[in-house]
């Protein structure tokens, strides 16, 4: 019942804006104490504010499971696709078809895009910065290639960022990142390390582009809402003028009538005299 309770808690708190968290927790802290979970109030204490990136990454989680899920199984895809000599001790091993890599990076990267696409929207909910928005992007790579993290991330669990290797190595840039005796494998094939190079490129590109198309939308949609912002204050502009207009001709129609009032108060002692 208490793993029950605290695991309510760790996803109230993992789902909380990072601006709200340090009240949250310590609202839970009280509640677990008050129920006698001593020792897991304590270690809900010790949690501190994720990132806003970290809280990104767990939105997505939350939100879009099946992206999270899709970018995992690609990043194994292209850690199987880059060792064209896996399996090669056993008589049953299967040879690796020569488009294999590049199939996998563009899935890859794909999967990484979708996942960063949904993680930027929740930052922007909670208005993070740009910075924070890099971050995240990094930080969806770094999470692909660690399977440590793969379950936390999956149940949108995070609160520290994973020390997880280099992404680049996963992309072809380098090693497949798994430790090899020299006498088994031989060194990575240029053409086909050139080959990941441009495949990495030509999605980066693409992720680029999609960004920018992203960013082509945003101002044609803050442009239509200061063009309306224009057309509602010429028309508050419009409205002003009229009612000084009007203004100007009650006060004339003020004017005039106290004169007239003036002067027939004149004229009434002489028509009491007559």
């Amino acid at each position: 019942m208490e793993v029950n309770v605290a695991g309510a808690i760790l996803d109230r708190l993992a789902r909380t804006p990072p601006a709200e968290f340090v009240s949250v927790r310590d609202d839970a802290v009280a509640e677990l104490r008050a129920g006698g979970a001593r020792e897991e109030a304590a270690r809900v204490r010790r949690l501190r504010r994720p990132a806003p990136a970290v809280w990104g990454a767990n939105a997505v989680a939350w939100r879009h499971r099946d992206l999270v899920a899709a970018a995992v199984d690609a990043a194994a895809a292209v850690r199987a696709a880059q060792d064209p000599h896996r399996g090669a001790d056993r008589e049953d091993a299967e040879p690796v078809a020569p488009d294999a890599l590049r199939h996998a990076l563009r899935r890859y990267r794909a999967a990484v895009a979708a996942v960063s696409a949904e993680g930027r929207r929740a930052l922007d909910d909670i208005g993070a910065s740009a910075a924070q928005h890099d971050r995240l992007d990094r930080l969806v790579e770094l999470l692909t290639v660690d399977p440590a993290s793969t379950d936390t991330w999956l149940a949108g669990r995070l609160f520290t960022e994973p020390e997880a290797p280099d992404p680049s190595l996963l992309l072809g840039t380098g090693s497949s990142g798994r430790a090899r005796g020299p006498d088994r494998v031989p060194p990575p094939d240029p053409e086909l390390a050139a080959r990941a190079a441009f495949e990495e490129a030509e999605a980066s590109l693409a992720v680029a582009e999609g960004r920018a198309a992203e960013a082509g939308t945003r101002l044609e949609t803050a442009e239509r809402s200061v063009e309306r912002l224009q057309q509602r204050l010429a028309e508050a502009q419009r409205v002003r003028e009229a009612a000084r207009r009007d203004a100007k001709q009650h006060d004339l129609a003020v004017r005039t009538l106290r004169r007239k009032v003036q002067t027939l108060r004149r004229e009434l002692p002489d028509a009491d005299g007559g």
